[in-house]
């Protein structure tokens, strides 16, 4: 009965850390995080996310090539993106 008992404080720790871990995500990547959403959800709106930033980078990557050096200092110091 010992060992059920300790299997089962096992699970309730592991399935609450996987818990705690789906809750950091939805407030990191969904709009509402105060919202109930299923895991699986949670997970869709992960991959939207990451999504969305990989193209994110894409374009300001392409920007960056595209830009000459001085356009390169108003992106750094977060001014406009080259105008040409």
């Amino acid at each position: 009965m010992d060992r059920r008992k300790a299997a089962t404080m096992r699970e309730r720790r592991r399935l609450r850390k996987v818990n705690e871990a789906f809750e950091k995500l939805k407030r990191r990547t969904c709009a509402n995080p105060s919202q109930r959403l299923p895991k699986v959800e949670i997970l869709r709106n992960a991959i939207d996310y990451i999504g969305e930033n990989i193209t994110m980078v894409y374009t300001i990557k392409a920007t960056v090539i595209s830009c000459s050096g001085s356009d390169l200092n108003a992106i750094n110091t977060g001014m406009s993106f080259c105008t040409s």
